[in-house]
């Protein structure tokens, strides 16, 4: 537990001169049971964390996701995010990323206990989207901070993360983000260290097919002519192909993921990695990423919708090897 802990936070500071490779992990229940297929679908607050365009498909009322996770070890990795559309065309959202290391013991060179440790890792961003008639266009801001309490060291700094979404010929949509991009880290240490971290490329495809929509006919209420009402449907099967790519990555993770809502009340998920780097091999299946899920979409008599989603994914620094996410997302 103490040698973990402590390697996990120094390769924070120093490994390969970059820093905040945690910014590069799945957030929110719903894309981590996808597996993290989301560039191309962000349709919910959560999706400003993998492509800033989001904003600019959200509805005109307010909509909050949060969600944590349990990582094993005492680590949680916690996330806040509110998106709407303020203007017509014109979103913004705002989200708060953090993963906390847990309670862990400090030694000195001669192993002797020294003191309680953790590490606290907070990135607050600001994004802005505009839409056009196929295709929307977002960018984002991140304040990050690293913490390591207990030692008086830490480091801030900020990225930048770039994001288009497209609507092709009504058949599927396309996504491209770029995420921290000119990100660096300055420790108070006496040396001043500044450190890169790392920038994500993410691209993909996604493309539902309705189970229960269909096209009615009616009359206008001006001249009585005959017009058809294509009504979308509530029961779908929703399909995504992400390649996603860090900056010191091998090679890029090729992933699919897919949602099925057989009934407005749930809808079940999952995804996975067919290729992608594992410790230093490009792997098929690698099996280093996967995701599964649920969502309920409780009907209650309030005066905003609830939906409340559950993810299991794996994570090597668990003690069962698997990581609990829960995430509720209210729409006022």
């Amino acid at each position: 537990m103490v040698i973990i802990s402590q390697s996990s936070a120094f390769s924070q500071m120093s490994d390969g001169g970059y820093s905040e490779p945690w910014l590069s992990r799945n957030v929110g229940a719903r894309p981590i049971g996808m597996g993290g297929v989301y560039s191309a679908v962000v349709n919910e607050p959560m999706g400003i964390f993998y492509n800033p365009a989001a904003p600019a498909f959200m509805p005109s009322t307010p909509t909050i996701n949060t969600s944590v996770g349990s990582l094993g070890f005492g680590r949680t990795h916690a996330t806040l995010a509110y998106s709407q559309e303020i203007l017509p065309s014109f979103g913004i959202g705002i989200g708060v990323n953090n993963l906390y290391s847990g309670s862990f013991t400090g030694r000195n060179i001669r192993g002797i206990p020294t003191r309680e440790l953790n590490s606290n890792q907070i990135a607050v961003q600001a994004a802005t989207a505009y839409r056009l008639e196929f295709v929307s266009m977002g960018a984002a801001v991140k304040y990050i901070n690293n913490s390591l309490n207990g030692a008086n060291l830490s480091a801030s700094g900020y990225a930048f993360d770039l994001g288009m979404k497209m609507n092709v010929l009504d058949i599927f949509s396309f996504g491209l983000s770029m995420n921290n991009i000119g990100g660096t880290m300055k420790w108070n240490s006496t040396s001043g260290v500044t450190e890169n971290i790392p920038y994500t490329i993410r691209t993909g495809i996604a493309a539902e097919f309705g189970i229960n929509d269909e096209t009615i006919l009616t009359r206008t209420s001006i001249t009585g002519e005959e017009e058809a009402v294509y009504l979308p449907p509530t029961r779908y099967l929703l399909l995504g192909f992400d390649i996603v790519l860090n900056q010191y990555d091998l090679t890029p993770s090729f992933i699919l993921g897919a949602e099925i809502v057989p009934h407005e009340f749930i809808a079940v998920r999952g995804g996975l990695s067919i290729y992608g780097d594992r410790n230093g091999e490009a792997q098929f299946f690698p099996m280093n990423n996967w995701g599964t899920g649920i969502s309920l979409r409780p009907e209650l008599e309030l005066d905003f919708n609830v939906q409340l989603d559950y993810s299991l994914s794996n994570d090597y620094m668990s003690q069962s090897r698997l990581s609990h996410h829960v995430s509720l997302i209210f729409e006022l």
